[in-house]
């Protein structure tokens, strides 16, 4: 027995010189190179260099492949040929360098490098130094061995992430946080952990963003329309009509100018947006008021359930009715009294929340292109690092393909289900509906004047307007 005990000793400690031992989340990220070699070692796993690191002769310092060690940190890497520009996020970090130029940015701050990027063979080398300590890793240099290593090591501490929503848990952007919650306790290994509170369990509509804000819950969901009435500009996101289609939403939101818009939201209300989640598009649903409703003018006197956000209120005006604010939880009661005439949800939505069981039309306005963005408390997400940021991007980033495609699968059939249990589908005048909704908005100084019209016009524009 005690011969087995040793034999299992020296397999385990062979497997951990060796570099066999699977890498915990707490173990972080190791790097090793070499100046003037090809091999190098990520947490021991050896890789093969297109380019070895070398030492500039004019500034004695570093370079080494960009590519490789952006990746070998996990984060992502782009080249843009035009600008001769590199690009580098990982987690909560953005750098920009530009060959052949000691000028880079760190988070949008200009910064003065020892040394420029070059290309060598037809590759991109970067400072080492620069580039790893811009992302908090630590850099060790061996003179004698001329070997670099750097060393990403995350924090030590557990972190429990209470997610409060109001969701029902049927919604796919519900189960969309049990997928970021098996995603994100697998890649790190239990170092966070995910508690979620559905259906307003925890906090109302509304109130579990405020919640965020003052660290009372980790994480929640948001969105421009509520977060509009403390940055009014983010209005111009929550307008009707704003977004064609889910496509051009994405490419909006997840895209450069949703990341611009998500950091501004950080650095005025301390909440960080980590993406844009697709909800649905949302279509009128009214119960029966006595006539079909194609038209604005067909909404005049309709009472309208919209959620209570000056925002979501103006909508509901810009469409043509009398918006009524009223809590989710509370719809179908009040539809099924008449004390509202509608609401306006996603077609998914109406569904879940059986809403076809007290209505009588579907109206397809297609008026707003619905998102979520999930949301976590800033001062959590510092004291995560880098290391872990990226992990919970990447694990949201799987909630969110799921979310996406859940919603635009289930929108394809929901039409046939809502037909087969009663409700009348109307096709609207959208051209009208579109007409009076955006100039109700570009009219109305209080809702539009604080809008950047050519971010506006831009974005018109990538959806093809």
């Amino acid at each position: 027995m005690k011969r087995v005990a040793v034999i299992l000793l020296i397999v385990a400690l062979l497997a951990g010189a060796f570099g066999l031992r699977p890498v915990k989340a707490t173990e972080g990220i190791t790097v090793q190179m070499t100046i003037g070699s090809s091999k190098a070692y990520v947490n021991s796993v050896e890789k093969v260099l297109d380019q070895p690191p070398v030492i500039d002769k004019e500034s004695g310092r570093t370079l080494v492949p960009f590519r490789f060690i952006g990746e070998a940190f996990g984060g992502t890497v782009g080249w843009d040929p035009q600008t001769r520009t590199v690009r580098f996020l990982l987690g909560g970090k953005d750098i920009i360098l530009t060959i052949d130029s000691k000028n880079a940015y760190v988070d949008s701050v200009a910064t003065k490098l020892d040394v420029a990027p070059k290309i060598i063979s037809g590759r991109t080398m970067v400072p080492v130094r620069f580039i790893s300590e811009s992302v908090g890793a630590a850099v060790n240099w061996n003179a004698a061995s001329k070997v670099i290593t750097i060393t990403i090591t995350p924090p030590a501490k557990q972190f429990v992430l209470r997610v409060s929503i109001p969701s029902v848990p049927t919604d796919a952007h519900t189960q969309a946080f049990y997928k970021f919650k098996e995603a994100i306790e697998k890649s790190t290994n239990g170092q966070i952990t995910v508690e979620v509170h559905d259906s307003g369990s925890l906090y109302g509509q509304g109130e579990d963003i405020k919640a965020c804000e003052r660290g009372d819950v980790e994480m929640t969901y948001a969105s421009a329309t509520w977060l509009a009435d403390q940055m009014p500009e983010l209005s111009m996101f929550a307008s009707g009509y704003m977004f064609k289609d889910y496509n051009h939403m994405t490419k909006v939101m997840n895209g450069e100018i949703g990341k611009q818009e998500f950091d501004r939201v950080t650095k005025v209300l301390r909440i960080r947006p980590l993406a844009a989640f697709y909800l649905g598009t949302r279509e009128l649903n009214l119960r029966d008021i006595g006539r079909v409703v194609r038209t604005p003018a067909d909404l005049k006197g309709v009472k309208l359930r919209m959620p209570n956000g000056k925002n979501w209120l103006f909508l509901g005006q810009a469409l043509g009715a009398t918006p009524t604010p009223l809590s989710f939880s509370e719809v179908y009661l009040a539809l099924k009294t008449g004390t509202i005439d509608g609401q306006d949800n996603p077609l998914p939505t109406d569904i879940n929340a059986k809403f076809y069981e007290v209505t009588k039309y579907i109206i397809l306005t297609d008026h707003y292109v619905d998102q979520q963005w999930p949301i976590i408390y800033e001062k959590v997400w510092e004291e995560m690092g880098v290391y872990l940021q990226q992990k919970m991007l990447d694990a949201i980033e799987v909630a969110r393909e799921y979310c996406d495609k859940t919603n635009l699968d289930r929108e394809e059939s929901c039409l046939d289900f809502l037909k087969q249990h009663g409700l009348t589908v109307i096709i609207p005048d959208k051209e009208a509906f579109i007409k009076a909704v955006q100039a109700a908005y570009l009219n109305n100084k209080d809702m539009s004047g604080n809008w950047n019209m050519n971010l506006y016009k831009k974005i018109k524009d990538m959806g093809g307007d």
